[in-house]
């Protein structure tokens, strides 16, 4: 390798450029200095240290580890323009005119104390000192922990951050936030152990350490902390909807969906007792509906497979109150409400063709029995020898005395039978009272007594036997009729 070729490329320009500057802002007496081409050295890259303030008159240019000079680098000789090489040299460094020291692949190791020296022809010399720190990238590092499974406030874990890398920063997250300090949290001094004591479900969730230097991060993976708690908090809540209940009050043939809920890890397992009775097993709802919707004491029971705890909570159901349905009740009620009003109309409908009807058979009726307006022959009913007496708008007022002869015929009348005019006396007559009374089917009683109510009380009867209407033979032989 020729060390004292020029640099070639990019270097050659950025050498060139910085030599221009030097030569042209800095005055001859300007004190040394050195100037890294970066801040922060990364393993693996090519660092240039820059020497600015150098006379015109230096005669040699030298490069050191730390302040020895026995561990020289490289020098370079400017009358003869020859290089020199020391203990300090490792094949990767390059000295240039400028007096500029390249160092290639730089590593880990080369992180130290660099010295620069003038040497002037009168052997009068000026030095500079520059600390080149050199960061290497970070690894991803590895977390582990004693244990992944803690009961509350029993328990503690210690969690570790395994790195390879030296003068790291490590930080601890639970579930990607910073974990904030707390009494319970203990931390090695190197930050590499983390210890969680008397653990409480807070603390459950994803673990991670991050590791991190001045140019480099990397985080590990996560590990999962389970804490065992519970069952506390149990509620019941009515669905649909999440508001505890105490008491509830229900309707009459509804359906009651209850849901038992608690805070548990892991998760609870509920069973259901009414007034103390088992009625459901291994299950967080109770459907109630119809029959099995009883007033009562419904209790939920939660219960911690691991930590063997439990807890309960209960909710009163109040007697079911009888309640009209607001929504299709509403629509029976009023079709119910419009059937009756038919029917009523209806009914009342028939009755009036009813009476209608039976009006007008009564009236023709009527006048078959009493014939027309002018006539003078009446065809009445049969009348018997008993039905002899008096009546007076109806009632009977005296029955016929046993000394006034009656005259019997042979049989009763027939009322349907056809007469005529002449077969029949005048009922308008009057007639002396010394008169055989046998000479007439109806004796005449007195001629006090219209016409007119005997004909009434009479065809009352008549119309009574037409509609065929239960009356006692006795009521009825007991309104015989009398006609004058």
């Amino acid at each position: 390798m020729d060390l004292s070729s020029h640099p070639s490329g990019p270097w050659k320009t950025l050498l060139l450029t910085a030599s221009f500057l030097t030569s042209r802002s800095l005055p001859c007496d300007a004190q040394l200095a050195i100037y890294p081409s970066t801040r922060t050295a990364i393993v693996g890259q090519d660092v240039l240290l820059s020497v600015h303030g150098i006379q015109r008159k230096s005669q040699i240019y030298s490069w050191f580890h730390g302040l020895v000079h026995q561990n020289l680098i490289l020098s370079y000789n400017v009358s003869s323009k020859s290089h020199n090489r020391g203990p300090g040299y490792t094949g990767r460094e390059v000295l240039y005119k400028n007096a500029s020291l390249l160092i290639r692949n730089i590593k880990v190791t080369d992180g130290r104390l660099y010295t620069f020296q003038e040497v002037w022809p009168n052997l009068s010399m000026t030095t500079v000192s520059k600390h080149l720190q050199v960061y290497q990238m970070v690894s991803k590092p590895h977390i582990t922990a004693n244990t992944t499974s803690v009961t509350e406030d029993e328990d503690s874990v210690a969690f570790q951050c395994l790195t390879k890398d030296d003068g790291i920063t490590i930080l601890w997250f639970l579930n990607n936030q910073p974990i904030p300090p707390s009494g319970r949290l203990s931390l090695s001094k190197d930050n590499r152990t983390l210890t969680v004591l008397q653990t409480r479900r807070a603390d459950a969730g994803m673990y991670q350490c991050e590791v991190w230097n001045e140019v480099s991060t990397q985080s590990s993976d996560h590990i999962t902390l389970a804490v065992t708690y519970g069952p506390d908090q149990v509620k019941i809540t009515q669905e649909p909807g999440s508001h505890l209940v105490h008491t509830i009050k229900v309707k009459a043939n509804s359906t009651l969906t209850l849901r038992c809920q608690a805070e548990s890890h892991p998760s609870a397992r509920f069973d259901w007792l009414f007034n103390d009775s088992v009625l459901v097993i291994d299950r967080d709802e109770l459907m109630l509906q119809g029959g099995s919707l009883v007033p009562g004491h419904y209790t939920c029971v939660a219960r911690n497979s691991l930590t063997k705890n439990f807890a309960v909570t209960a909710v009163y159901i109040e007697p079911l109150i009888e309640s009209p349905d607001t929504s299709s009740g509403g629509s029976r009620s009023s079709l119910t409400f419009v059937g009756i009003l038919v029917g009523i109309l209806v009914v009342m409908a028939l009755l009036s063709v009813l009476a209608y009807l039976l009006r007008k058979k009564a009236q023709g009726y009527s006048q078959e029995v009493l014939g027309g307006p002018g006539q003078k022959n009446k065809i009445l009913p049969s009348v018997k020898n008993s039905d002899v007496a008096t009546y007076e708008n109806g009632l009977q007022l005296q029955h016929q005395p046993s000394n006034r002869q009656m005259s019997t015929p042979p049989q009763d009348v027939n009322p349907y039978s056809i007469l005529s005019p002449d077969s029949l006396e005048d009922p308008y007559e009057e007639r002396p009272a010394s008169q055989d009374s046998r000479s007439s089917p109806v004796s005449v009683l007195s001629s006090s007594h219209s016409l007119p109510e005997a004909r009434g009380t009479f065809f009352t009867q008549i119309y009574l036997r037409h509609l065929n209407l239960n009356v006692s033979k006795t009521e009825f032989n007991h309104q015989a009729i009398s006609i004058y």
